[in-house]
This record gives structure tokens, sequence and C-alpha cells, in this order.
């Protein structure tokens, strides 16, 4: 075999090594058959465990330039498609990423309103407690008051009549003393 024959088929040897490691075993093997013939490469399938690995058995004298044409385009196409998938998956995850910072923010932002507006309905309530403890104290000091006043004429009229029942008894004892030296 020719050592040029021999470097294309190490190539497209390795070509279909790269395209084995992009693409599910099952494809592999439909596009190997699509792009080799029987009689330029033999080929046979080992089956190790989870992974099915191709191996070179034979070398052909002379490779077909179209043939490995065909197979470049084929693995430059899905090198294409993958890159494409990477791409993809890069603008989905800064999308991802820029979609968490935003609801972070707006769930930052709400709950700050809500934290202010807490404050302020906490402020108007002790206020309101404040004012209710102020209206209640002020009514027992009126009544208090009112109390004092109303213990304070009672307390004069007592003294008053006090004073009338002994300025009486002393005047009733005169009257007695009369009636009974009379």
């Amino acid at each position: 075999m020719s050592s040029a024959a021999r470097s294309r088929a190490e190539l497209l040897f390795l070509l279909l090594s790269v395209a084995r490691r992009l693409t599910p075993a099952s494809e592999l093997r439909y596009w190997a058959e699509r792009v080799v013939q029987d009689d330029v490469i033999a080929m046979a399938t080992k089956t190790g465990g989870e992974k099915e690995d191709l191996e070179l058995v034979e070398t052909p004298d002379r490779m077909l330039p179209d043939k490995m044409s065909a197979a470049i385009k084929e693995l430059q196409r899905k090198l294409e498609v993958f890159n494409k998938a990477r791409q993809s998956s890069a603008i989905t995850l800064e999308h991802i990423k820029n979609q968490t910072q935003r609801v972070e923010k707006q769930m930052k932002d709400e709950f700050l309103k809500l934290h202010q507006f807490l404050y302020k309905e906490e402020e108007r309530r002790l206020s309101a407690l404040k004012e209710e403890e102020e209206r209640r104290v002020e009514a027992v000091k009126n009544r208090d008051d009112d109390n004092a006043r109303r213990i304070s004429s009672l307390t004069d009229m007592i003294r008053a009549m006090e004073r009338a029942l002994n300025a009486e008894d002393l005047t009733l004892l005169q009257n007695f003393k009369a009636v009974i030296d009379g």
C-alpha cells in the first residue's frame, strides 16, 4: 500500500473517530456505511461494555477524494450544528442569569415597599394607640376631678350639718332646761 493511500485511510479513520465522539453509535454506523464502500475500508465493530468502538481492519490502496470530501463536509455540518447548539446554550444561560437578576431586583423592591408600608402602618397604629391612651387618661382624670369636687362638696355639707346639729343641740338643751326649770 502506498504512503499516500495509507495517510488518506488514516485521515478517514481519524475523521470517523471524531464523528464517533460526536454522534450516537447507531447513527455513526449508518453514516459510515453511507460514506465508505465495503471494498474501500473494512470495519469491524467491537462492543466493549457500554461503548461501541470502530477499528480499522485494513486500508485500501487508494481512497476516493470525493468520499473524503463528503466525510469532511458531513463532519463540518455536525460541528456547525454542535457550535450552534453551544451558542444557543450560552444565550439561554445568559438569559436565565439576566432573568434571575431582574426577578431578584423586583422581589427586593417589592419587599422594600412592603417594609416601608409596614413601618408607616406601625407608626400610624402606635400614634393611634398613644392618642387613645391620652384620651382615656384624660377621661379618668376628669372623672377623678369631678369626684374630688363632689367629695369636697359633700364634706362641706357634712361639716355644716354637724355644726347646725351642734348649734341645735345647744338650743335644744337650753330649751329643755327651760322646760324642766319652769
